[in-house]
């Protein structure tokens, strides 16, 4: 094997982590998303059937409740299908070595 197989081998390894330590991190967001959603259906109201409109007044104090844990989950599975996309560019380049 020659250096540069090597090399792309070795920064595929690393990328795979860091997919895997990404996903971890978006299945821990969905969790606390989760959580949050189980908290304001006890402590405030039920959860509307429908999509939230955000403009709506009435869903105010919903989307004040979960915004913060909604916005995390929402990096984090950007961030994990970004790594997946890296990931994929590298075996693809590596396979021309």
């Amino acid at each position: 094997m020659n250096t540069p197989k090597i090399t792309a081998l070795l920064s595929i390894a690393q990328l795979a982590i860091e997919l895997h330590n990404a996903k971890n991190t978006a299945k821990s967001a969905q969790h606390d998303y989760h959580e949050k959603l189980d908290a304001f259906e006890r402590d405030v109201r039920t959860l509307p059937h429908e999509r939230v409109d955000k403009l709506d007044p009435n869903n105010a104090d919903f989307i004040d409740f979960t915004m913060m844990e909604y916005h995390a989950r929402r990096k984090a599975r950007c961030v994990a299908y970004n790594i997946k996309r890296w990931l994929d560019t590298a075996c693809r380049k590596s396979h021309s070595l």
